[in-house]
């Protein structure tokens, strides 16, 4: 296995494209090679009366999949979604409101949990929300001694595990992991988590270019 300080890290290409949906309150097309979501956010809004927290904001997400049919996978990712924007929602701004994040999977073709992650914040900077950090997310595919990040489709279904996390803007910190298949022994597991994070760094960099587009689209239109 290389060291990730020699390793040529390569990720497919990365697209966004952010309000498209004129309806909701930010919006954004997400994609990595050919896999592609679309992530909508609407609110904050009042929230019904059985989501309604006192002191925060209520975080809700909702899977739409082309099939029209949730599955089990479906549901961890909502709960993974979740978990992670409450992390980075300053939800004790918007006391008895929810926050609803819909996301539409166009097309899976590998990696498609990062990609969701960061579909969704790029659509929640977009709607405004305001947020304690950026958080950018990495899929990795522990594939005989090699990792490989950003997976296809078909290299995810031959490897030996898979693993996604997510890491802050600020410190490069882990803010949450996701992982499927096998376990891994820690030498590896450290592994992932270092190329991973040199990995991040193109996520962060194509948020900072892509946003800057979209600020020059809209000054443009005034």
């Amino acid at each position: 296995m290389m060291d990730n300080e020699t390793q040529v890290i390569c990720l497919r290409k990365l697209k966004c494209k952010q309000n498209l949906l004129h309806n909701a309150d930010g919006s954004a097309r997400f994609s990595q090679g050919d896999t592609s979501v679309i992530a909508a956010v609407y609110g904050p809004i009042q929230a019904k009366a059985r989501m309604e927290k006192v002191e925060e904001a209520t975080i809700e997400v909702i899977f739409k999949d082309t099939s029209g049919i949730q599955s089990c996978a479906d549901k961890k990712m909502e709960q993974f979604i979740r978990n992670t924007c409450k992390e980075i929602i300053l939800t004790e701004a918007y006391p008895r409101s929810a926050i609803s994040i819909i996301i539409q999977i166009e097309n899976n073709a590998g990696s498609l949990l990062s990609c969701v992650l960061n579909a969704s914040i790029m659509a929640l900077m977009n709607a405004g929300i305001p947020l304690k950090y950026l958080i950018g997310s990495i899929t990795c595919a522990v594939l005989d001694e090699d990792i490989i990040c950003d997976p296809t489709q078909s290299q995810e279904m031959e490897c030996q595990s898979v693993i996604t996390i997510a890491f802050d803007k600020k410190n490069r910190h882990v803010i949450a992991m996701s992982s499927q298949l096998g376990s891994l022994k820690a030498p590896v597991f450290k592994n992932i988590i270092k190329t991973a994070r040199v990995a991040v760094e193109h996520v962060f960099d194509f948020y900072k270019t892509s946003v800057q587009k979209n600020l020059e689209k809209l000054n443009n239109l005034q």
